[in-house]
């Protein structure tokens, strides 16, 4: 929640089931790469993807698939958008 993330923001320790989501996130934008501007980042994360079901990667990562999250950033990255 925006709530949560101003409480992480002003110095409060996420609890740990949420370190290791936030990880998960960090480890799929640095996927995608540096040369992606954050807004197209965001795009791609909230954006249904044909690589996960038409479901967005956003919530395949909050329902704990990172592995395939991660599959389609990977594709995506090198330029297979299939």
């Amino acid at each position: 929640s925006v709530r949560t993330a101003e409480r992480w923001r002003s110095g409060q320790s996420p609890q740990a089931r949420f370190r290791d989501r936030i990880g998960e996130l960090q480890a799929v934008l640095d996927v995608l790469g540096s040369g992606m501007s954050d807004a197209a980042k965001r795009a791609w994360l909230e954006s249904p993807n044909g690589a996960l079901g038409w479901r967005r990667p956003v919530d395949r990562l909050a329902a704990g698939d990172f592995d395939a999250v991660v599959a389609a950033a990977e594709s995506y990255a090198v330029g297979d958008y299939v």
